[in-house]
């Protein structure tokens, strides 16, 4: 065999195994990725705080700008340079609430038609109907065909609802209108039963937690990560840190250590008042517990003072 021929089959054996390596690659990063939207989604944190704003309450067709009910105008979302978004599916929820859950559809859909004529230019008018007419039927087809899907279990299954969900919006609407107006909803839900899978797992200590809650917040959110992280009220985030750290809490005796790693949390995360109230309540139950086991009346007892120590006797 010539050494252009032995050259030939060793180029064609490392392509193969070359092709198959990056196939491998391509899987195992598929697998280890698998969001419904990732962080290359466009979608911005901005986006997920507009999308948990709630809806309004005011009847389009009725408010006026004498009574206390806030009004939403089409010019807002549909006016030269805006784009398409969470915001946009606010104000199509605000426009279903005069339908109702047995409003006649065709009636419906003329007022609307009629709002947008009264509010923008005749094209961006028949464009925004045209949209706003795919969104409404879309979601009441979905809204029974989802019924025969099954309940969830639990929250990979509601994650794979949520998928399917979402791929038949585009099979309806098409990908770009779909992932714009559903993107940040969907993404928000996903991205909160991800985090709420990791921080109740029970057989992990809270740093390898906190590792892996990192990584989901940069997978998902990239350099928005730090503000994902933060997600919640303070006092919310506090309990959930409890959660967080639960295996190493559950692990630890009554004592010193035990009480300087959940005061260090409440440093972290809560406000000087409330966790002198915090710490008032837990001295009130300490005593309530003592008095309990010594058959004393609490209310007999003297209240506890702000600056005032608490001696627990054995």
């Amino acid at each position: 065999m010539s050494r252009r021929q032995q050259l030939a089959i060793f180029l064609t054996a490392a392509l193969m195994i070359g092709t198959a390596g990056f196939l491998v690659f391509l899987r195992s990063e598929k697998a280890g990725s698998d969001y419904i939207f990732d962080r290359s989604s466009q979608i911005s944190w901005r986006d997920l705080e507009l999308c948990s704003r709630p809806v309004p309450t005011g009847r389009p067709q009725q408010a006026t700008s004498t009574n206390k009910e806030v009004k939403l105008q089409a010019s807002d979302f549909f006016s030269e340079g805006k784009r398409l978004g969470p915001g946009t599916l606010q104000y199509f929820k605000y426009l279903d609430i005069p339908l109702g859950k047995k409003g006649r559809v065709e009636e419906h859909l003329a007022r609307v038609r009629h709002t947008f004529s009264q509010e923008l230019p005749a094209d961006d008018a028949k464009k925004a109907f045209q949209l706003y007419e795919k969104y409404l039927r879309c979601e009441m087809d979905l809204s029974k065909e989802y019924k025969n899907w099954g309940s969830p279990k639990d929250p990979a299954e509601i994650i794979s609802m949520l998928r399917r969900m979402q791929e038949y919006r585009r099979g309806k609407m098409g990908d770009d209108n779909a992932d714009a107006l559903f993107g940040g909803d969907v993404k928000m839900r996903e991205y909160k039963l991800r985090r709420a899978t990791i921080v109740a797992e029970k057989t992990s200590y809270g740093e390898e937690k906190e590792r892996r809650l990192h990584g989901l917040a940069k997978d998902m959110w990239g350099e928005e990560a730090e503000m994902a992280e933060t997600l919640g009220r303070p006092r919310d985030r506090y309990r959930e840190k409890l959660d967080i750290y639960s295996k190493d809490l559950a692990e630890m005796d009554d004592g010193p250590e035990k009480k300087a790693l959940i005061g260090k949390f409440r440093r972290e995360l809560l406000s000087p008042e409330e966790v002198e109230r915090i710490e008032r309540a837990d001295a009130r139950q300490a005593i309530s517990q003592q008095s309990a086991a010594r058959n004393i009346n609490p209310a007999d007892q003297p209240p506890v003072r702000l600056n005032e120590r608490v001696a627990y006797k054995p």
